[in-house]
């Protein structure tokens, strides 16, 4: 018998090409008389004509079953629909059409500290997560150490979890999650937070589980090495359609010749190419030259922007940069100090060191541009948001991140670099 059976699933969203503009009274009032009724009415009259609502099919018709103990990766570019898949799955949001049925506790880590109250304890949001899954307080309460020592809170079980790092919260997540003994685990990118030491035993977690208790795993993850090392089948997500499903080494291939072909046919429009050349890739490694989907705040990391020259002309330069966004809104900027010549045609690769330290822990992603210089014009090219990663914190405690009591009104900033700091008592000053 299936363990989940997923038929005809469809989510529509409404976009709303121009969206009405919330104001208070106040300023509505302020606005209002400072406006002229005849830009007024105009303005107003092209909001009405195009204060039309777009379809956004986010999942397509996706039908697939998964057999109890299969771990199922689910890959696919940003936008496939993964991440809506997966909510579905975990009873997050209804789908529009179709039906989604799965036999079994069904344990979702989506979202960093998703269902966690951040000023309670460790211990006690295991006690709340055990009473939403329906296990009773005292075989929850006899769960706790085996918790609480997985993901290594020995010294913390008792603090708020507000004062965690990242990678103290997703810990906790997995290892209460798993504790839950859930029959379907649903997992996304959230598990690419934390050190490379606990995501081994994450996944090596995940495999005894499939193999020995008949636990289904759908497994989320742009980290293919990740996806063919210890799935069992994989599905392939592209515009909200299931493009292939089967075996992790056959679909990962097809799904990586695919966007390379997809690389190809954009290479006539867009704004990575230009008459001279176009960026054909963008990577983020660690300093091994490992791929990274997560970036540890106390560790540098490498940005390496790979481009091809077709036509260079003679005295041609090219400058590269980095813009760095949160959230879709920029947090820094960095550019190459020298203009590198380009002597002959051929594929060229410019590298950006991220220096430790200087990252906060939240979601970035980042465009690289190549600028060509020649006989005093300037030819851009730029992939935007070529690469989406997550800053963690691996820190113990909250040490260096006393700031989280505030974060919720004021936020954790796009950025936190570590300062050399001095401390002196001053003398008093004598007459």
């Amino acid at each position: 018998m299936k363990s989940l059976v997923v038929e005809g699933v469809g989510k529509r969203y409404w976009l709303q090409s121009r969206p009405k503009r919330k104001r208070d009274a106040k300023a509505q009032k302020a606005i209002a008389g400072t406006w002229r009724v005849g830009l007024r009415n105009k303005l107003r009259s092209k909001a009405d004509r195009s204060d039309k609502k777009k379809e956004l099919w986010a999942l397509k018709d996706v039908t697939f079953s998964v057999d109890p103990g299969t771990i199922l990766g689910v890959i696919g570019p940003n936008g496939a629909g993964k991440s809506t898949l997966l909510k579905i799955l975990g009873r997050v949001t209804h789908p529009t059409v179709g039906r989604a049925t799965g036999r079994g506790r069904v344990a979702s880590l989506l979202e960093l500290g998703a269902g966690f109250n951040a000023a309670y304890s460790a211990i006690d949001n295991i006690l709340m997560l055990a009473s939403m899954y329906g296990i009773p307080r005292p075989e929850a309460e006899e769960r706790i150490p085996e918790i609480i020592e997985f993901a290594g809170l020995e010294d913390f079980a008792d603090q708020a979890i507000k004062y965690y790092s990242s990678g103290m919260y997703v810990r906790l997540a997995f290892s209460a999650s798993m504790n839950m003994h859930p029959k379907i685990l649903l997992a996304d990118e959230v598990l690419a937070v934390g050190d490379m030491n606990f995501q081994e035993r994450c996944l090596e977690r995940v495999r005894e589980g499939a193999r020995q208790d008949g636990l289904t795993v759908l497994f989320v993850s742009h980290d293919m090495q990740a996806i063919t090392r210890i799935c069992d089948r994989v599905l392939w997500l592209g515009s909200g359609e299931i493009q292939g499903m089967g075996d992790p080494e056959q679909i990962v291939n097809e799904y990586q010749r695919a966007s390379l072909s997809r690389l190809e046919l954009s290479a006539k429009r867009g704004p990575h190419i230009n008459r001279y050349g176009r960026i054909t890739g963008a990577r983020l490694v660690s300093t091994d030259g490992n791929e990274l989907a997560g970036v540890p705040t106390a560790s540098e990391a490498i940005v390496r922007i790979e481009f091809q020259i077709q036509d260079p002309v003679p005295g041609m330069r090219a400058r590269t940069a980095l813009e760095v966004l949160n959230k879709g809104k920029l947090a820094f900027t960095a550019m190459d100090g020298e203009e590198r010549p380009i002597e002959s045609p051929g594929v060229y690769e410019s590298s950006a060191r991220i220096p430790a330290g200087l990252l906060a822990e939240t979601l970035y992603s980042i465009s690289p541009s190549v600028t060509l210089i020649h006989s005093n014009k300037e030819s851009p090219m730029i992939a935007h948001r070529a690469i989406t990663f997550m800053a963690y914190s691996e820190d113990p405690a909250y040490q260096q991140r006393s700031h989280r009591k505030n974060a919720s009104k004021y936020g954790i900033g796009v950025v936190a670099p570590e300062l050399d700091w001095a401390f002196a008592s001053k003398p008093e000053l004598t007459s």
